[in-house]
């Protein structure tokens, strides 16, 4: 994942846009920070509803481009900068 997002950054300064949005939408995204803090060993006793949360990157900028996703931390941010097809980016500041 740090590897793709170095990548990525790179790409943004260089060319001004994300070459890594290929390789990106396929990586897991989940607006339910709580799933990314449970221990690998513990991923077996969730339940399917809550496995539903993840999505794909690309699935999840198309809802945030629909709307459907309003709060997001600065990681989900910097997703969301580096893929030029998000809208409403700009005005981000990630401190």
């Amino acid at each position: 994942m740090v590897s793709v997002l170095l990548r990525s950054l790179v790409s943004v300064i260089k060319d001004g846009h994300c070459e890594m949005v290929p390789l990106m939408r396929i990586l897991p995204v989940s607006d339910t920070a709580q799933l990314w803090k449970v221990p690998e060993t513990e991923w077996g006793n969730w339940g399917l509803e809550d496995m539903r949360k993840v999505s794909t990157y690309m699935e999840w900028a198309q809802q945030w481009n629909a709307g459907n996703i309003n709060n997001v931390d600065d990681y989900e941010k910097l997703l969301l900068v580096t893929c030029r097809h998000a809208t409403g980016t700009e005005n981000f500041k990630i401190e």
